[in-house]
């Protein structure tokens, strides 16, 4: 009964991806009314034998969760939040992200005590994890979203202080809420499809709705808006982008709306004050600038940075009269400052040690803030926090994180810059454990290929227990990232995706000339839009695999960008080519996984899918592994682990997190024998 209730439950959307005149014969297969019944019958097969699968490797994940233990270390507390005399900051309760809000007194930094309990107000039985968390100005009130678990809808809710009432604003899907200059005014976005499109102004008084006025709406579905604001909340700034171009609007009650930019690229803003804002643009001609805009009726612009094709922007924060941003090139990142007093750029005298480790701004939201908290962390190194002061670029303090302080000693990390035939470039970072000298150990490969996104250096945690049992990591940055600025990104845009599944080919194959590993031990980890490079190699060379592991897969872009429901923006049009245009989706069929299975002995699979990803269909991942079974020539394990609440996000529970990370584990253990 069980198995048929997950039947039905599927056939709404297995076939609910649209395909109009470009798609092939192929892709249109799983479509094909004749052949339904069939295609229902080899999925509710495939997922009764996972489970079966799945129950197997009790033994090797509860190994692998325990062995988390030992790896796990207290994170330095969270970016915090000033308001008045206190410290804002939320914490993890119960595994659950963001449900309890404390606060420190600034006279007492070492006396922390409980602001708020979510859960005193709402069942985690109901809701799920906090999303969006904002305190008024004047300290008075909390506004938040949550999940609702019936609905799948973020819903806004407000907490006052005093006294004590948590009242219900909106049951929308709500996303981004900024407050005015007091607790009486809260703007706040409603999404459709997935996306933020309409502003709404909310007046209160005396806990009670006087108002809720929609500002702005955007009728096309194809479009995107974020919303953020100046210290004071006197200023709002709406970014938005469309099919076409990108759009920077300002607000303020007794003004209105106002378009300020429009641009053929990206736009961000970054308000200095209510009268000034740093604004980054990425444009489509491959050109990145910082400006510095007056907003005071003169409207002057200043040139403060431009980046290049290799130097490219990966952060920013406005703090006090001063500018931080860091940019990036290959591995190493750099902290600049611009002093908004004297005109000028400071580079803080930062030790190597920290330019070879990924950073990331964490300013404290306060008006009268003066220093700067960067956190900085490395694959072997905890995050420690760095205090700079802003105005002469030097270092206050450091906060070392807690975590084991043998790790540099018992591994090793490698990093390598590949030169391909074609002029582009492959950043390679791969971490062995130094008892693996002169043997060769497997090694998992984790890709992300899309958006210009980098994979940065990150403290390894419990992937430290895999490399205890011998294996070893490499990440791999490949066309499509942003590890060489905007050309390796432009390098897989524009439906030329292929690029990126070539360079992953000539880094694996760069792992085995350098006798790191050896085809047959290699295993490879793809989330998302990586599962296309990750799915891409292994049906080029699927001998090379032993196994893979994809999770919420994006495998058929063919199809989604070709639906009409799905809210296409000019970012994702340029990403992954438009079907529309025959050139390039010549070029999609061609890197496109569901469109180039064929009869191969596939390895081994684990894959990981919901039917709540509302961005990745559940349907691609089940297809897949279909298609895989119906074609393999060998007979490969095809693991499907299927889910009815996760989000695209993944759990919403850090133990749950952990514990299909041991499983992803004890599944490639099985591949090799090992269990």
């Amino acid at each position: 009964m069980r198995l048929k209730a997950i039947t039905l439950m599927l056939s709404p959307i297995i076939f609910c991806c649209c395909s109009t005149k470009y798609i092939t014969q192929q892709s249109l297969s799983y479509t094909a009314a004749d052949k339904r019944e069939t295609q229902f019958k080899q999925i509710a097969s495939i997922i009764k034998s996972s489970k079966k699968a799945l129950a197997h490797l009790g033994r090797e994940r509860l190994w692998f969760l325990q062995a988390f233990k030992r790896y796990s270390y207290q994170r330095l507390p969270a970016t915090k939040i000033k308001n008045g005399q206190y410290y804002y900051y939320s914490e993890n309760v119960s595994g659950f992200y963001y449900p309890v809000l404390k606060r420190t007194p600034e006279s007492s930094p070492n006396k922390p005590e409980l602001f708020l309990n979510f859960n005193s107000y709402l069942n985690p039985a109901f809701f799920g994890p906090i999303g969006q968390l904002r305190i008024s100005h004047d300290n008075l009130a909390v506004a938040f979203t949550v999940l609702s678990r019936s609905s799948g809808k973020h819903i806004l809710f407000i907490y006052f202080h005093s006294p004590r009432q948590l009242v219900l604003i909106s049951e929308e899907d709500c996303a981004d809420l900024r407050w005015g200059n007091n607790h009486n005014r809260l703007y706040y976005t409603i999404t459709k499809n997935d996306r933020p499109a309409t502003l709404y102004s909310l007046l209160l008084r005396q806990h009670k709705i006087i108002e809720n006025k929609k500002l702005f709406h955007e009728k096309n579905p194809k479009f995107y808006l974020d919303l953020k604001s100046s210290k004071s909340g006197n200023l709002l700034i709406l970014e938005s982008s469309s099919v076409k171009k990108s759009y920077l609007r300002t607000y303020r009650e007794a003004e209105g709306l106002k378009l300020l930019i429009a641009a053929d690229g990206f736009l961000h803003a970054f308000p200095v004050n209510d009268n000034l804002i740093v604004v980054h643009k990425r444009l489509l001609s491959g050109r990145e600038i910082l400006e510095l805009k007056s907003l005071n009726g003169s409207m002057i612009s200043k040139q403060l940075w431009q980046g290049d094709c290799q130097k490219h922007l990966i952060d920013l924060a406005v703090i006090s009269n001063s500018i931080a941003i860091i940019t990036a090139n290959e591995f190493k990142e750099t902290l600049l400052l611009y002093q908004l007093t004297s005109n000028q750029w400071i580079t803080p005298n930062l030790s190597f040690d920290f330019r070879s480790m990924h950073m990331k701004l964490l300013p404290i939201i306060d008006d009268s803030q003066r220093n700067l908290i960067i956190s900085a962390e490395d694959y072997l190194t905890a995050p420690v926090q760095i205090l700079i002061d802003p105005s002469n670029g030097r270092i206050i303090k450091v906060v070392q994180g807690s975590h084991p302080p043998e790790l540099k000693d018992k591994y090793i990390r490698k990093d390598f810059i590949i030169n391909t035939e074609h002029n582009r470039k492959i950043g390679l970072t791969f971490i062995t454990n130094r008892k693996n000298k002169g043997k060769i150990p497997p090694v998992l490969f984790k890709v992300y290929s899309a958006y210009g996104k980098t994979l940065r250096p990150h403290f390894l945690g419990p992937y430290f227990a895999l490399l205890k049992r011998g294996y070893a990591l490499a990440f791999v940055n490949v066309s499509g990232s942003g590890f060489y600025g905007r050309c390796s990104h432009q390098a897989a845009m524009n439906g030329h995706k292929y690029n990126s599944i070539r360079d992953f080919l000539i880094a694996i194959k760069f792992i085995i000339d350098q006798n790191l590993s050896r085809a047959g031990k290699l295993f490879v980890y793809g989330r998302s839009a990586g599962a296309i490079t990750a799915a891409g190699a292994i049906l080029e060379q699927p001998e090379l695999f032993a196994g893979a592991i994809l999770e919420a897969p994006f495998l058929d872009p063919v199809s989604l960008m070709q639906n009409k429901h799905f809210p296409h923006t000019l970012h994702e049009l340029q990403e992954w080519g438009d079907p529309n245009n025959k050139k390039q989706l010549n070029l999609m069929l061609k890197y496109s996984p569901l469109n180039q299975i064929k009869p191969e002995n596939y390895p081994n699979m684990l894959i990981r899918t919901s039917l709540a990803d509302k961005l990745v269909p559940a349907t691609q991942a089940l297809e897949w592994s279909r298609r895989v079974l119906n074609q393999a020539t060998n007979k490969p394990l095809i693991v499907v682990s299927l889910k009815s609440d996760q989000s695209h996000t993944g759990p919403e529970r850090v133990s749950r997190d952990l514990y299909e990370l041991a499983e992803n584990f004890a599944f490639m253990l099985s591949c090799l024998n090992t269990l």
